[in-house]
């Protein structure tokens, strides 16, 4: 699941007919992704130790990266002492040359992620699962009081390709949402996630229709919009 509780029009995003995807096809690759909790100095401590100097606090309201001949500067705002307001930033460590930094905005939590070859600030969110290429991720950020987190794909300069909350909206009045979690790439670059309508641990998959990204549900539910 992703924490706080995350191409198409970049990424080239294998679109299908049908969708009758299974536990072990949701399992196939094993994603690389940085997330963390915002404001837990202990693993914030641990990370900065791991980052060897390249991240750093500075004082306990100011935490510093160097990337890329490049010193890039993070200052939490007051108030300091409210957890819905000001902001705040937490150092996530980092993976193949991006870091994470968890962005606590109001009640917004989200975060940057960091290009460490070229000194970039991307927009991301308090977790990140890039695409096997690396040609793409999914940020996750969680608006306090939103029902689920709101998922954005990312092309791997930071575009957006596809935003949208993590549950389908109900095809009726009298139906109700429909809830996804634990999204994932597949290895041949699907987005998939699994949904709360099946018993038999099928999944919904992003498709693009008619020009619009969509999910697309398994054929157990019978809710949702298609």
């Amino acid at each position: 699941m992703m924490r706080f509780k995350l191409h198409g029009l970049l990424y080239p995003l294998v679109l299908a007919s049908t969708l009758i995807l299974n536990q072990a096809a949701w399992s196939q690759t094993s994603a690389v992704s940085l997330d963390c909790d915002i404001g837990d100095q202990q693993q914030e401590t641990k990370l900065l130790r791991a980052a060897n100097g390249m991240a750093v606090r500075r004082s306990i309201h100011e935490l510093r990266l160097t990337v890329a001949g490049k010193e890039l500067t993070f200052k939490d705002a007051p108030p300091y002492d409210e957890p819905l307001d000001g902001t705040s930033y937490t150092y996530c460590g980092g993976k193949e040359g991006y870091s994470l930094i968890a962005d606590r905005e109001g009640d917004v939590f989200t975060g940057k992620l960091i290009d460490e070859r070229t000194g970039r600030i991307l927009d991301a969110g308090q977790e990140v699962m890039f695409s096997p290429d690396r040609r793409a991720y999914l940020a996750s950020e969680q608006i306090d009081g939103m029902d689920g987190p709101m998922w954005t794909i990312h092309s791997i300069d930071g575009k957006v390709s596809w935003k949208g909350p993590s549950f389908v909206e109900p095809s009726t009045p009298h139906s109700s949402a429909i809830s996804l979690d634990s999204p994932a790439w597949t290895a041949s670059g699907e987005l998939v996630a699994k949904v709360n309508c099946s018993a038999n641990n099928e999944l919904a998959k992003l498709v693009k229709i008619n020009g619009a990204w969509k999910w697309r549900l398994p054929p157990s539910c019978k809710a949702g919009a298609q």
